[in-house]
């Protein structure tokens, strides 16, 4: 009788987690509406004070989930982050220091409920940063993805590439609804992630993993096994210093490597990056602790599952950049998944037998 009764209990258990995820994602989805309505735009999804020194600025790297704490019905804590905190010397300017410097900053290193999916099992670590489960969607590329459009980034000797920003969101450009010409509810705006339990599974990013700009199936090389799931254990993976954490490790910092997503590979692929020492562009994938997809926050705000096998076409394709093969302002290489992506190359269509409301 147990072996018959306890599938059928830790179904219904993570069908109530499943619920309880989608409610947070939407409350998520009425605070970036709110934040629209009340300044005309959305947050960027990297950005903030500029400055070099990380305790005195916060190095423009705060993620959009920062300016949307007042309208998560979280008024105090925005008093304490948008005044000088704390009241007493060392005193902090307003909008804190760098998202990393968790360890002087007790802001950075809170849990926010809302911000966790209930099926993700890791409680994070007293100390360190507070953890996400919700990322920004930055599109379908890869090339120079995390950099704000036009950037001089003077280890590669030009700027950021400009049209490699298809996605909702992307560092300090701030996107209004007009903007999302593919249609509101054709439109990812975010999905979920799962965060670094530790054991080697795709919830971390491999570090180094070279022309993934011409080639993301690269990424896929770095899995040592199909069942479970986990990354080859040759493979260095990219850790918050300090942390046992990766993905999703620090709700307020805005990388892409820790809070943002690209539509390249389906939900719950390996993520990698293509460089040791700059960690903002590579493939970045949607994940979750839920069986068999993830949860996806539609630019209308509903809130949708997405399946592992929805369509991605193949992921041997080059991405979308500046003198790459496909031309510029064209439609996704990478499918259905790789055009709800995007917000300006096309209408893309939904695809009903992949998903579930």
């Amino acid at each position: 009788m147990i072996g018959l009764l306890l599938p059928a209990v830790q179904s219904a258990r993570e069908s109530a987690r499943r619920m309880s995820c989608s409610n947070n994602f939407r409350q998520v989805s009425l605070a970036l509406h709110n934040y629209h309505a009340a300044y005309g735009h959305l947050p960027c999804g990297s950005g903030g004070t500029t400055g070099d020194d990380e305790l005195t600025s916060n190095c423009d790297r705060l993620a959009g989930l920062v300016g949307i704490q007042p309208f998560l019905e979280r008024s105090a804590r925005w008093e304490q982050i948008s005044s000088p905190y704390p009241f007493e010397s060392p005193t902090f300017p307003p909008m804190g220091p760098a998202p990393w410097r968790f360890d002087v900053y007790p802001p950075w290193q809170e849990t926010i409920w809302t911000l966790r999916c209930p099926s993700d099992p890791n409680p994070g670590v007293p100390g360190e940063a507070g953890l996400t489960n919700y990322a920004f969607c930055y599109g379908d590329s890869v090339h120079e993805v995390g950099y704000e459009p036009g950037e001089p980034l003077p280890f590669r000797g030009h700027d950021a590439d400009p049209i490699t920003q298809r996605g909702v969101f992307c560092k300090r450009i701030f996107r209004r609804f007009d903007d999302i010409t593919d249609g509101l509810s054709q439109t990812i705006a975010m999905t979920e992630l799962a965060t670094y339990l530790g054991k080697r599974d795709l919830a971390a990013v491999v570090i180094n993993v070279g022309d993934l700009k011409n080639n993301p199936s690269l990424c896929l090389q770095t899995i040592q096994s199909p069942q479970p799931q986990r990354y080859r254990d040759d493979l260095s993976l990219r850790l918050i210093p300090g942390t046992t954490a990766s993905r999703g490790g620090a709700w307020a910092d805005g990388a892409i490597t820790w809070s943002g997503v690209n539509t390249i590979l389906p939900p719950n692929s390996p993520s990698c990056d293509t460089e040791t020492d700059h960690l903002l562009e590579g493939v970045f994938s949607a994940a979750s602790r839920h069986r068999d997809g993830c949860h996806a926050l539609l630019a209308d705000g509903a809130v949708t599952f997405f399946t592992n096998s929805i369509d991605a076409s193949d992921a041997s394709q080059a991405t979308i950049y500046t003198g790459g093969p496909h031309g510029d302002n064209v439609r996704s290489p990478f499918g259905i998944w790789g055009e709800l992506g995007t917000r300006a190359s096309g209408t893309a269509e939904l695809a009903h037998d992949e998903t579930t409301n």
